[in-house]
């Protein structure tokens, strides 16, 4: 087992007891309380989120009259108030003559989630925990302060003003700051050496300073003379202070304390090992939470004196041997949850994770991380500290392991929206039609309806299809289709007039599901894998993610087709003038300009790949006849896979030509393109 217990002659007289406050009447007010509570029964220990950064002592005396409260109310911190006060009765240092007693072995009392029992190794029902309300869900106190009198950048990034709603409170500003990583811009900033301490920066993955935790306990009486190995309890203490429940793989009854949860956690691990088809705890791998150095359990006098030692967050060690530059920490953290694995075994396999980015680290680079060499004068970020922050990140984003790449593209994503909603606004902030403009983009629910390129009107999702989720390849054909009035693309079968971009997806899919063809849908832009290798079966993209809502596809479309969007939301009546042009293709491909080509490439589909160091041909315009369906070709990628690999040696290379999967996008939209005349709809 990973704890054992010691049976106490009698309960120590004096505890610590951690309040957070603001200070003043506050510290004074809650120090009072606690001296009465200490006459009348022995106390556990209470701690808010924050960790402690300084001592004090508690005045004596000072009884307020009647009962004292159970629950303090919770206090709203800004971020210049983030430190709390710590209120320390000298504490009574343990007893050593204790007779030392391992817990005999019983069945564990943790269940995986989704099994629970009801059942809990832990009775609260002797005694009531006292409450007091945590701060906020956030380090004690972040690695980068050690670098404030570094600079990772000489130049100093340029501050977008971004106006944002907050639900009916009209429209104020929030500052982002872009920054440029490997020489090209980061949608999500940077993390820099002279960040300031308690300053709150949009590429921070962390929850509001006022959302408030609940209030929790860190050992109940009943748990007094436990000692548990310390990796447990910060990650017990980190779970608790933070509200990251999602990453806990066993049920967990509440109320619980720090000390009965890190109990659970060990009891787990012995499970996992014996059966590992049990999901694993994988956040408890991280390297903050490993072992390294001090005693090896720890009872609750061991337990305060870490909590109270200043330490940023996890267990063992905070500094140590240099791991990763501080200019690369952004982008490898983006590595790391971009490509995070999506099935059970693999999302929580931290240690297998880790072990495969380094290596992809590593072949990017081309050295070891021991040759790696940073910029000159760019601080150095120990492993402990990095992993910290992968801990914090997985944390924040708020979902489960499996989660965690899907929920990572839409915070970028929103990002980005940010970042292109300032771009668009400009100086302009005091215009009510501007600010209407900037809210109808900024909001979550898509708008009444869309306009195609041809002036019709359409709709994402109507009042009865909100609770519909379809596959993200669906939604984006669909888009199109009605975008362009595509319609001689959708089969017989499921086409009827009015459908909305979510029912027409949703008929797709079903028609797919049960063995009908759509040819175009088959194209690579709507698939996994153009202009590259697919990824790997245990890692995911936007291509192949489980279904979409209303508002993740809204979310996408914003981004995506951002400039059209814009420009229909600001004249509703009129569509860009750039999609008339496209409503109307040329009748003579051969004389098209390179810029249109383009435009229509760039127009379809999911978002185009990253170009890389790959042949580009001069453009080719076959007879269209070529790429029709036939009974031996359904698929309108394998007819044009065929037809590439036949006449490539033909085309002529060209540095201002197109790709392979740009030549693709091109046939696909003249072949879709050549029954929309013919459609009476149309």
């Amino acid at each position: 087992m990973h704890y054992r217990v010691f049976r106490q002659k009698s309960p120590p007289s004096t505890v610590l007891t951690i309040l957070l406050s603001l200070g003043g009447a506050h510290t004074f007010g809650a120090s009072r309380l606690q001296s009465k509570e200490s006459t009348s029964r022995p106390q556990a220990l209470l701690v808010a989120s924050g960790r402690t950064m300084g001592v004090n002592n508690a005045p004596p005396g000072n009884t307020p009259p009647g009962p004292s409260p159970t629950v303090l109310s919770p206090t709203v911190l800004t971020p210049t108030a983030l430190r709390p006060t710590v209120i320390m009765p000298t504490p009574l240092t343990p007893t050593r003559s204790r007779t030392v007693k391992r817990c005999a072995a019983v069945a564990p009392a943790v269940t995986p989630r989704g099994t629970w029992t009801g059942k809990v190794s832990i009775d609260n029902a002797t005694s009531p925990p006292k409450k007091m309300c945590s701060s906020f869900r956030g380090p004690r106190k972040h690695f980068l302060d050690r670098f404030l009198t570094c600079s990772a950048e000489s130049e100093k990034p340029l501050a977008i003003v971004v106006p944002q709603t907050v639900g009916n409170a009209g429209v104020h500003t929030i500052r982002y700051t872009p920054d440029k990583v490997d020489g090209q811009e980061d949608s999500a900033g940077r993390f820099q050496g002279n960040v300031q301490p308690n300053f709150v920066r949009p590429d921070r993955l962390v929850a509001r300073l006022d959302e408030c935790i609940p209030a929790f306990q860190i050992i109940f009486p009943h748990e007094e003379g436990l000692e548990i190995s310390g990796k447990y309890l910060a990650w017990a203490y980190d779970i608790l202070s933070h509200g990251w429940w999602h990453l806990v793989p066993f049920q967990v009854k509440k109320p619980v304390s720090v000390f009965g949860l890190a109990q659970m956690a060990a009891e787990w691990e012995n499970i996992w090992r014996t059966n590992p088809a049990l999901p694993a705890n994988g956040t408890l791998g991280a390297y903050c939470y490993q072992r390294l150095g001090g005693p090896r359990y720890w009872d609750a006098v061991a337990f305060s004196d870490w909590l109270t030692s200043g330490r940023p967050a996890g267990y063992g060690d905070w500094q140590g041997r240099r791991f990763i530059p501080l200019s690369h920490v952004t982008s490898t953290l983006h590595d790391l949850l971009d490509h995070w694995p999506v099935d059970q075994s693999g999302s929580t396999s931290y240690r297998v994770n880790l072990n495969r980015w380094r290596c992809r680290y590593g072949r990017q680079r081309g050295r070891s991380f021991s040759d790696e060499a940073g910029p000159s004068g760019d601080p150095w970020v120990s492993r402990t500290e990095f992993e910290g922050l992968l801990v914090e990140m997985l944390g924040s984003l708020g979902v489960p392991l499996t989660e965690v790449s899907k929920k990572f593209r839409r915070t970028q994503r929103r990002q980005r929206i940010c970042r292109r909603v300032a771009e668009a606004t400009g100086a302009v902030m005091n215009d009510p039609k501007r600010e209407m403009l900037i809210q109808a983009v900024m909001s979550d629910s898509p708008p009444s309806h869309l306009l195609g390129v041809s002036g019709k009107e359409f709709h994402i999702a109507t009042g009865s299809e909100t609770e519909l989720r379809v596959p993200s390849r669906y939604l984006i054909w669909a888009y199109d289709v009605l975008n362009h009035g595509w319609w001689g693309a959708v089969p017989e079968a499921i086409f009827s007039p009015g459908l909305s971009v979510f029912e027409l997806a949703q008929k797709a899919w079903e028609w797919e599901t049960n063995g009908g063809c759509i040819y175009t849908l088959s194209s690579s832009c709507y698939t996994c894998g153009e202009g590259g290798k697919p990824h790997p079966a245990f890692v995911s993209c936007e291509r192949c993610e489980k279904q979409w809502s209303p508002e993740e596809f809204w979310e996408w479309l914003r981004l995506r087709h951002f400039r059209r969007i814009w420009d229909q939301l600001k004249n509703p009546d009129h569509p860009k003038e750039d999609s008339d042009r496209l409503a109307s293709p040329p009748v003579d491909w051969s004389q098209i300009d390179r810029h249109h080509l383009s435009e229509i490439i760039k127009e379809i589909g999911f978002d185009v790949p990253t170009k890389k160091d790959e042949y580009t041909f001069q453009i080719c315009h076959p007879p269209i006849t070529k790429f029709l369906p036939t009974n031996d070709y359904r698929s309108l990628t394998g007819r044009f896979k065929r037809w590439w690999s036949t006449l490539r040696g033909m085309f002529d290379k060209s540095a201002d030509g197109f790709c392979r999967w740009e030549h693709e996008r091109v046939i696909l939209y003249r072949v879709s393109q050549l029954y929309c005349p013919d459609n009476p709809i149309c």
